[in-house]
């Protein structure tokens, strides 16, 4: 079996490791209910499965410095979503409130357990409006390390 390289390393960790901290238990304000590499339809997801975090894309950006080594510079883009429920209305709020559950727990470990030089929140952004049955929020990441060519 091939070993994994230092980014899909670092992308296990944050779906298998890192984002399932985020519950109540921890201070958070939701239990993440559904955590994927694949986007899903949230029509398609149980009651129980909200907020969803979703971690469908990655790309990197590396360049070589020195022989045999490179700086990679990987842009990962999580979406999360909420669905309105009976006990509040306030969709936006609630969507705001993920997008700051996602933040926290993302600086909790800025070198995210070693796999990282640095964690950087680049941008986020949300749906707008109460009207909605379900509520999304994107929040860009940039994560730097170094590797070297003829290990993963």
């Amino acid at each position: 079996m091939a070993s994994k390289s230092t980014i899909e390393t670092l992308m296990d960790y944050l779906k298998d490791t890192l984002i399932p901290t985020i519950t109540t238990a921890n201070g958070y304000n939701f239990t993440v209910g559904t955590i994927s590499f694949d986007h899903q339809n949230p029509q398609d997801l149980a009651e129980g499965s909200f907020p969803a975090v979703f971690i469908p894309k990655v790309s990197e950006l590396c360049k070589d410095i020195t022989n045999g080594q490179f700086q990679s510079i990987a842009n990962v883009r999580f979406w999360g979503c909420v669905k309105k429920n009976s006990t509040t209305n306030l969709i936006t709020t609630e969507t705001r409130k993920l997008v700051a559950d996602i933040r926290k727990c993302l600086y909790a470990d800025p070198l995210q357990g070693n796999r990282t030089g640095y964690t950087h929140v680049t941008a986020t952004d949300q749906d707008e409006g109460e009207l909605v049955e379900y509520s999304y929020c994107i929040i860009d990441v940039e994560f730097s390390y170094q590797a070297l060519y003829t290990s993963p």
